[in-house]
């Protein structure tokens, strides 16, 4: 009986441990994405294992939802720490906005990788490097999920 219950502790333990060594590095995103005109958020938090998307209302009386939630693969995980550690986060100023617009794309993300943190408001005005991150996380979540974000024409 010792026996069986070391070996199913060994198997537990092991599988486990590929799990979560799919991505070694630590590391963080969480967006929000406004969307005022309908009283709703789209928040997305990715890290190294896993990657959800939530519906929040912005209604009294609504509720929040789960629209994804899942494991990341070890492919996509190496595709966002690729994009991460390609990127000095620091660098990135704390806001970019365009103040001729008052209301339309808000967009508000936190990055945590490593040691470091770093808050980026994005309001009506297009950043290159955010515009890749989310580009990266596109390809991640559900088609219907995406996150909008384009470059002017």
């Amino acid at each position: 009986m010792k026996s069986i219950l070391l070996v199913n502790l060994f198997l537990i333990t092991l599988s486990s441990s590929f799990n979560m060594g799919n991505c070694k590095e630590k590391y963080s995103i969480k967006i929000w994405d406004y969307d005022y005109s309908m009283a709703y958020t789209t928040f997305y938090k990715i890290d190294a294992d896993s990657v959800t998307v939530q519906g929040i209302s912005g209604i009294n009386n609504e509720h929040d939802s789960i629209l994804m939630q899942r494991s990341l693969s070890e492919q996509e995980c190496k595709m966002v720490w690729g994009f991460l550690s390609s990127h000095n986060i620091t660098g990135l100023k704390n806001k970019y906005s365009n103040p001729l617009v008052d209301d339309g794309d808000r967009k508000r993300v936190i990055l945590d990788v490593k040691d470091k943190s770093k808050t980026i408001e994005i309001e009506n005005f297009y950043q290159k490097d955010m515009g890749e991150l989310f580009d990266v996380i596109n390809k991640i979540v559900n088609k219907d999920l995406q996150i909008k974000y384009k470059q002017p024409s």
